[in-house]
Order: structure tokens, then sequence, then C-alpha cells
């Protein structure tokens, strides 16, 4: 089920996977992942799914279900390029800079969301590649 979070998760935002079986082989041996998100909603645990990933404003960051099946909250898919674009095309929605209301938390200033780009984006990309590489294990 869908329903809205108590709190938007816009940027890059830190999240920890479990100290599972399930989430170590999903997601590798990193515990502690920056991950970028843009959503103001979230999502039940489906029956038969288990947890394996959450951030400190959204508890279901993603869920596994059986040996083939993952579902996520964040983007794991953002290029440099996307990124920039999503900032340019809502800049409504992100946190005015210099603006912190308690409110806001999770929500990062463009500036914010734009330093380091390129860094965050590539090691966004090596966890995407963990986890495309286990999902297609499943298609064999």
């Amino acid at each position: 089920m869908v329903s809205d979070n108590p709190m938007a998760e816009i940027g890059w935002i830190p999240a920890s996977h479990l100290d599972t079986p399930q989430a170590r082989e999903w997601l590798g041996p990193q515990v502690d992942l920056t991950l970028f998100q843009w959503h103001y909603q979230t999502f039940s645990i489906p029956q038969g799914g288990q947890r394996i990933l959450g951030s400190q404003y959204c508890d279901n960051q993603a869920y596994v279900v059986d040996k083939l099946h993952i579902g996520f909250q964040c983007h794991i898919e953002m290029q440099a390029e996307m990124v920039r674009e999503w900032c340019n095309l809502s800049p409504e929605e992100l946190r005015p800079e210099g603006q912190m209301l308690a409110a806001q938390a999770g929500i990062q200033s463009a500036a914010e969301i734009l330093a380091d780009l390129d860094q965050q984006v590539q090691k966004l990309n090596l966890l995407a590649e963990h986890v495309y590489t286990r999902w297609s294990q499943g298609l064999k």
C-alpha cells in the first residue's frame, strides 16, 4: 500500500541496509549508503517481502520478495544529467538556499544536491551495478 510519508525526501539522503543475508546479497557489503531521493510517499512491505534498506526519514527504502524481486523507494538509476534536469524542472520542490525548517529536514537545496554530483552519482552507480547484476542472476 502507498501512503504519504511523514516527511518528504529530496536529495542525497543517508541510508543503511539491514544486517541480513538478503540485504548483503542484494546491496553488497557496504552498510551505509547515500541514495538519491525525490518522493513524498512511502509504501508498506508486501506480504512475503522483507525490508532490507531504510533511512532516517523513510523506513521502507527497499525490500525483496523471494530470490527474484526487489523494490526501491530511492532512485538508484540516476545519472548526473538526470539529477540536474530534475532540479531544473522542479525548483519549487527544493529547500530554498540558506533556509532550514524542521519540516524540511529531508529536503535539500539545489546547491546541496549538485555539490559533488559526479562523485555521488559514481557511488550510486556502483550500487546500481551490484543490484542489477544480482537481479539478472534470477533471470537465468
